[in-house]
């Protein structure tokens, strides 16, 4: 792949992260990132007229999460409080209802 096959957009949110391996083939590894890391940064974009909401709900049940401060707690695994803006807060208070 060429380096800039990234999406510029996404570069802001990918932060270092623990994964498996899915696919392990002579020239090329597939690597899988865990359901939190997938939900810390799906949250963090907070791009409600996307698909993200239902990522973000089909994560938050995967995961077993109730509150909005365990979704807080893993976003803030992954980032710093300071980068986690309003309308994340919005978003997550609005999922469970709040």
């Amino acid at each position: 792949l060429r380096k800039n096959w990234l999406n510029d957009a996404v570069k802001g949110y990918v932060v270092p992260h623990p994964q498996r391996v899915l696919f392990d083939f002579s020239n090329l590894k597939v690597y899988v990132p865990e359901p939190d890391y997938m939900l810390a940064m799906k949250t963090l974009a907070a791009r409600v007229d996307e698909s993200d909401r239902g990522d973000v709900e089909l994560l938050i049940k995967i995961l077993g999460l109730k509150s909005t401060g365990e979704v807080f707690d893993i976003l803030e695994k992954y980032y710093p409080r300071q980068q986690i803006k309003p309308a994340t807060q919005f978003f997550v208070e609005e999922l469970f209802g709040q």
